[in-house]
């Protein structure tokens, strides 16, 4: 297994092993505090009539290029850019 390049996160948890740990030094303890939200992004699932309860939307968006993508609770996919968060595309699968 090749070492995983510092700038990398290619898997969930970083690298094989889910270290979850980034060595990078860009954002540190002396200017964390100076971070601002980039952008919000509602993908418009609600909690449907036949879900089993609460609905929440905890995923890994993959970013390839200035793609991000990510899915929903509902299993929606979509691809946002990654600057500005404005939706590229979606893909409904239209499950029931």
């Amino acid at each position: 297994i090749s070492p995983v390049a510092d700038q990398d996160w290619p898997a969930y948890g970083r690298n094989q092993e889910g270290q979850r740990f980034s060595p990078l030094k860009q954002i540190n303890a002396d200017n964390v505090h100076n971070l601002k939200e980039a952008w919000v992004f509602r993908t418009g699932d609600v909690k449907q009539p036949n879900d089993p309860g609460e609905i929440t939307n905890e995923v890994t968006p993959i970013k390839v290029g200035d793609t991000l993508y990510l899915c929903t609770a509902h299993q929606r996919l979509f691809a946002l850019d990654a600057a500005s968060g404005k939706e590229e595309w979606h893909y409904d699968p239209e499950l029931k």
